[in-house]
């Protein structure tokens, strides 16, 4: 019986693509991002993401206005004009990671969460694709989510650390809610232990069960549960 491969390699640290190269420092609780552009390369990103840059960076922000990017809070982007480098880093702990994009030849589009989305080359595509309502309505799941199209390099980050997981055809691998990042595999959800009883038990719920074959990027913390630690420890005094 074949089990589950979990890829264990350490994420590419530098890289190279169209106009520029990368590299990613400070793994894996404080990762940040450094990209050098060549002359008249850009880099996209999410807003307030960039921590520092060369002067010679040219910086502005384009909107894009439609109702499925109102929803996803993503309307504004910045842009990074090269010759020259810009680092950024995303808004909590964690780790950051290249995923490589090429609609041409991959087999399986990647879908992702938005806050996963730290920054991307040119010539990458983020298309705002609906999720089962089910599925959305009864797990801490969006109900919007991106499909990566295109050819390029899509910079992802993840609460804490950052694993991936390989499935076969067959191969099927239960995720707890708000740990997946990016996937390539259908998902289904199911109680935990298969009953509820079960399910209340160990305290899971309700929890994702992946089929392969695909692929899944998995973050080990939850950032909304680290919110409610955060909460608890200096609670409202008014």
């Amino acid at each position: 019986m074949s089990h589950p491969g979990q890829n264990f390699e350490k994420f590419a640290d530098t890289g190279k693509f169209e106009g520029g190269n990368f590299s990613i420092t400070h793994r894996d609780a404080n990762a940040v991002l450094t990209v050098t552009l060549e002359d008249k390369a850009q880099l996209f990103s999410e807003t307030g993401a960039m921590i520092h840059m060369s002067g010679s960076i040219k910086l502005d922000a384009k909107t894009k206005v439609s109702w499925k990017k109102f929803l996803l809070d993503d309307m504004t982007h910045s842009i990074y004009t090269g010759p020259g480098t810009v680092t950024i880093g995303p808004p909590f702990l964690g780790d950051v990671f290249a995923l490589p994009v090429n609609s041409a030849v991959d087999t399986s589009m990647w879908v992702m969460r938005r806050e996963a989305a730290l920054a991307w080359t040119s010539g990458v595509t983020k298309t705002v694709k609906k999720q089962s309502f089910k599925n959305s309505f009864w797990h801490d799941e969006p109900y919007h989510v991106y499909e990566l199209g295109g050819n390029g390099i899509m910079f992802l980050t993840g609460f804490g650390a950052v694993d991936r997981i390989d499935l076969k055809e067959g191969q099927t691998h239960f995720v707890d809610n708000g740990h997946s990042i990016a996937w390539t595999c259908s998902y289904t959800v199911v109680k935990a232990g298969g009953s509820w009883l079960k399910s209340s038990s160990t305290g899971e719920g309700r929890i994702l069960q992946f089929e392969g074959p695909g692929s899944i990027f998995i973050q080990t913390r939850r950032l909304d549960e680290f919110e409610e630690l955060v909460q608890a420890c200096f609670p409202d005094t008014e």
